[in-house]
């Protein structure tokens, strides 16, 4: 879900809760009331439940229910994207250079596994007859002292009659305390500046999309990535 997603649930939930406990107070009261009067403990007052100032009073609850879930809502909405922003934006490009840290973390131990299974992820968009974009030349980066893993890749973004095409470079750097963030350099080569731009949204919306799934990989699929990435490694060097 998009943080807006995410805020407008919560306001939905509050509008449903705010006309359940209107109508359900309106029947309650109205039951109470008969069973006073059938007792004689109403003191021969009369109540009028169909007046306006009845609607006004469920009126009055359902804004003060909606009001109440404002702030619940825009709180849900901003841990729900990583950033201070609402809504999610590709970063302004530097010349013909986007970069950006991914929102994830991965431990040092598995972040080459994470590593292999972003590989497998790009390698199946090599064939260019479906998905939001293409792979090619794709290729491991040997790990330094600044990094854990990461790969390369030239990638053109549907539709493809614009013309774009870009440089792709993923790495997991170590951070802080054990873990590994992912940092992401996009070079333009061809298409408009504009449309490189805008297009990036699918594609880095794409890659952010298979991170979340990492989350749901079993710990014998993890194990098998980190094989992959040591079998890869070890090509690589022969």
């Amino acid at each position: 879900l998009a943080p807006r997603h995410v805020g407008v649930l919560f306001l939905a939930e509050a509008v449903t809760y705010g006309l359940m406990g209107s109508i359900f107070g309106y029947v309650v009261g109205q039951g109470v009331a008969k069973l006073l009067t059938h007792f004689d403990l109403m003191g021969g007052i009369t109540l009028n439940y169909s007046g306006s100032s009845v609607i006004m009073t469920m009126g009055v609850v359902l804004v003060v229910v909606v009001l109440s879930a404002i702030a619940p809502a825009m709180m849900a909405s901003r841990l729900a994207t990583p950033s201070k922003d609402m809504n999610w934006r590709v970063p302004e490009p530097e010349g013909d250079v986007i970069r950006d840290i991914l929102p994830f973390t991965i431990s040092m131990a598995a972040a080459r596994g994470l590593n292999a299974f972003i590989h497998e992820f790009m390698a199946a968009h090599t064939d260019g007859s479906s998905g939001n974009f293409t792979t090619d030349s794709l290729a491991l980066l040997p790990p330094t002292d600044g990094r854990v893993a990461g790969h390369t890749a030239t990638v053109w973004i549907a539709p493809y009659d614009l013309g774009v095409r870009q440089s792709v470079r993923i790495e997991l750097r170590p951070a802080e305390e054990d873990l590994c963030d992912i940092h992401i350099e996009l070079g333009r080569e061809s298409g408009t500046p504009r449309n490189w731009w805008r297009l990036n949204r699918t594609f880095l919306g794409d890659l952010r999309k298979q991170l979340l799934g990492w989350r749901n990989v079993t710990p014998e699929m993890v194990r098998e990535f980190l094989r992959m990435a040591s079998d890869w490694e070890q090509k690589e060097q022969t």
